[in-house]
């Protein structure tokens, strides 16, 4: 879209409309959301894992979004953002040209403003930007129950296209504090875990300024990363949130096939 790759997979149920979009963290790309992606697609849901693509500023990003939701003929959306994801996932909701509908969004250790990030990715290039997203795992910090997800995401990140990871780096780097959506508050739930968080000023913690109606959902572990280092615990929030706001309706028997492309 407008010259930029999108790279996603896609599975479950595929000729339904309405879909969960899955938009992994910075540093992360379709592979690290494998074990919640299958969970959904068991369950029935058309699920679409996006990898961040390489946009340099967020309105760019957005009128991408729009044309690959169109491109997939996704009108209506369930957002699952993943750190950046997460950021990511309040720009798109606020966003007025967005031709799809959002029904609802979870943040998982997410945030509302880079600000914290800004100083370290400040000077970066093609060469320099992998090494400020493993500085960023904190892999010799974080505690050893977490350390294995930690490690997971950084082989991850040296297959990534260091043009793609340079320019994440300059959106966040670009970007302006999230916006809080203009819908029911209580369609937006908030994952947090416990043991371990960026170190984020109170203006950045989503639960300390959305209005969720105490929807917020704290895990004891998990990190940064509960997606992969407490799949199971993390899969009991977001599922229950999705059924208050998934469409009910009859759908067949059999799950279509996972797909893998490429689009342009």
């Amino acid at each position: 879209m407008n010259n930029v790759v999108w790279y996603f997979r896609q599975g479950g149920r595929i000729s339904r409309d309405e879909a969960i979009i899955l938009i992994p963290s910075i540093a992360e790309d379709t592979n690290s959301m494998y074990l919640v992606a299958s969970d959904l697609m068991a369950s029935n849901y058309r699920v679409v894992i996006v990898s961040i693509p390489a946009y340099e500023n967020i309105h760019e990003f957005l009128n991408g979004f729009d044309l690959f939701t169109a491109k997939l003929l996704i009108g209506k959306v369930h957002l699952i953002g993943f750190g950046f994801g997460g950021f990511l996932s309040l720009h798109i909701a606020s966003y007025q040209q967005l031709s799809a509908i959002i029904k609802s969004i979870t943040l998982v250790s997410s945030f509302l403003s880079t600000q914290v990030f800004k100083k370290s990715s400040g000077l970066f290039s093609k060469l320099t930007g992998k090494a400020v997203l493993v500085d960023e795992l904190c892999i010799n910090q974080v505690p050893k129950n977490l350390k294995e997800s930690c490690v997971f995401i950084a082989d991850l990140l040296e297959n990534i296209p260091s043009q793609i990871i340079s320019a994440r780096l300059k959106m966040r780097s670009n970007a302006p504090s999230a916006p809080i959506p203009e819908m029911p508050q209580n369609s937006i739930l908030i994952i947090q875990s416990l043991d371990w968080a960026f170190k984020l000023n109170d203006g950045a913690v989503p639960h300390r300024v959305i209005n969720t109606s105490q929807k917020v959902a704290l895990l004891s572990t998990g990190g940064n990363h509960p997606h992969l280092a407490a799949p199971d615990k993390l899969l009991v929030f977001i599922k229950h949130h999705l059924e208050k706001w998934i469409t009910k309706d009859e759908v067949d028997d059999e799950i279509d096939h996972e797909e893998e492309e490429e689009e342009y």
